[in-house]
């Protein structure tokens, strides 16, 4: 691990646009007897969880199919602009480190989308095979806790993240779009930011 200490990033949700394309996916083949559009469905449902006229295991059977798929990783959509303010953020606090749920499946299309949409170039860390989805959060909060204070803090969109870390945890957390929230923990550091503007503000603040 790079001795630099830096900021790392999350990929899903933060930089790229993938639950509404995860649920459209899945919608293609299991149905939208609603009529939802994609961004009404990803509201209401967000991955597409708890979806009643969906059973679960064929749920489950489609989002292992897309969890294995490179192509849909690398045709994801760029949440706008986030590539040009981690370019600007870059300049301020190194990226060390991009952590995702992803499995090591795919890490060759994750790179090859973060180099598509010039993003700094630096370790893509996945889930490794042993730790299943449902654990990604406390996966992902240990692997924090270890990396600090070379990793000095995240830029995430997931609450989970937030509620998995322990009270020891001594980084920053920028909660990406989730202005407004009303619960957020008080006993480590959690920076909400409602969109990438105010992530770029709050790093400067924070790294100035």
């Amino acid at each position: 691990m790079t001795k630099i200490k830096g900021l790392a990033l999350d990929i899903d949700n933060t930089l790229s646009d993938t639950s509404i394309v995860w649920v459209e996916e899945i919608a293609s083949v299991l149905g939208n007897p609603e009529g939802l559009t994609m961004e009404e469905f990803t509201r209401k449902y967000s991955y597409g969880r708890g979806v009643s006229y969906w059973a679960e295991e064929d749920y489950e059977r489609v989002s292992v199919t897309l969890r294995q798929s490179n192509k849909f990783y690398e045709d994801l959509p760029l949440i706008e602009n986030a590539n040009k303010q981690v370019e600007e953020i870059n300049k301020i606090v190194p990226i060390v480190a991009y952590i995702t749920a992803r499995n090591m499946g795919v890490i060759e299309s994750t790179e090859n989308w973060l180099k598509k949409h010039n993003f700094p170039k630096s370790k893509i860390i996945c889930r490794p095979d042993e730790i299943g989805i449902m654990d990604q959060f406390e996966w992902k909060a240990k692997l924090l806790e270890k990396m600090y204070p070379n990793v000095s803090g995240i830029v995430d969109d997931s609450i989970g993240l937030v509620e998995a870390l322990s009270r020891n945890y001594k980084g920053t957390v920028f909660l990406y779009n989730h202005d407004g929230v009303d619960k957020i923990r008080e006993d480590i550091k959690v920076v909400v930011c409602k969109d990438w503007n105010e992530v770029l503000k709050k790093i400067k603040e924070n790294y100035d």
